[in-house]
């Protein structure tokens, strides 16, 4: 390993503090178990896991960009890795490239959102479902949903009963988790975007035979907003498409 990444990983590990350790711990969750992190009590040894995993690499940062896009560690992400907000919301819009699954995101968000009189109406009303050295006043919420995950209470495909707590008194975080069951009916939970299958839009040697569009599978329901680009004029008056005038009457009218 060179001596400019271990640098690298010394100097954002010396920027965190330990609730955004923690924070980074649980968005890892599905690459590195509660079982290896438990021991690792600071950032350093934290990315020395990530390093083991093969999460993080000289060559392959992305991973460690997340986690510091996810806990809106912006400033890090710029002055250490050269990125920003917006590249990582871009980059993040692309299928399959983001590692943290859309559940630990959810949990993770749901967590920040929740005021500490919420946590403690959280953990008041799971006292008969944990054991009570897991609830102590100084338990986060973060630890709160791991030992829920331990004890099967909550899962991927199963949000019942957090759904049931919330719905209490914080209705807008129960909207959350419909929400998300919504958008992963059907399909990966870890990718509510089905990869696109990119097709030519005109046989080879007619019109513009470059041009190349995303379709994805229409399940969602609602579906959404679909913008088309109906093109007339080209550079070359030989493409000139009169038939696209049609095309766009049939169009308006479905």
């Amino acid at each position: 390993m060179s001596s400019d990444f271990r640098k690298l990983l010394f100097d954002i590990s010396e920027a965190l503090a330990t609730e955004e350790l923690a924070a980074l711990k649980f968005l890892s969750l599905e690459h590195v178990p509660v079982r290896k992190q438990e021991d690792t009590e600071e950032p350093k040894a934290f990315f020395e896991v990530l390093k083991e995993k093969g999460m993080i690499e000289v060559e392959d940062l992305f991973f460690l960009k997340e986690l510091l896009y996810r806990i809106n560690r912006i400033d890090l992400l710029a002055s250490h890795l050269g990125s920003s907000r917006e590249e990582m919301e871009r980059e993040l819009q692309v299928p399959g490239k983001a590692k943290v699954s859309a559940y630990r995101q959810l949990l993770y968000g749901i967590a920040e959102d929740l005021t500490p009189d919420d946590v403690r109406s959280i953990k008041f009303l799971l006292q008969e479902k944990l054991p009570k050295n897991k609830l102590q006043d100084n338990a986060s919420m973060l630890k709160v949903l791991v030992e829920m995950e331990r004890n099967g209470i909550i899962k991927e495909d199963d949000l019942t009963m957090l759904k049931s707590i919330l719905k209490a008194f914080r209705a807008d975080l129960k909207k959350k988790i419909d929400n998300y069951e919504e958008k992963t009916k059907g399909n990966d939970p870890n990718e509510i975007l089905s990869f696109p299958v990119r097709v030519s839009m005109h046989p080879p040697g007619q019109g513009a035979a470059h041009l190349l569009v995303e379709s994805y599978k229409m399940e969602n329901n609602p579906h959404g907003y679909c913008v088309i680009l109906n093109n007339y004029r080209f550079k070359n008056p030989n493409e000139t498409r009169k038939g696209t005038v049609e095309d766009g009457r049939i169009t308006s009218s479905t």
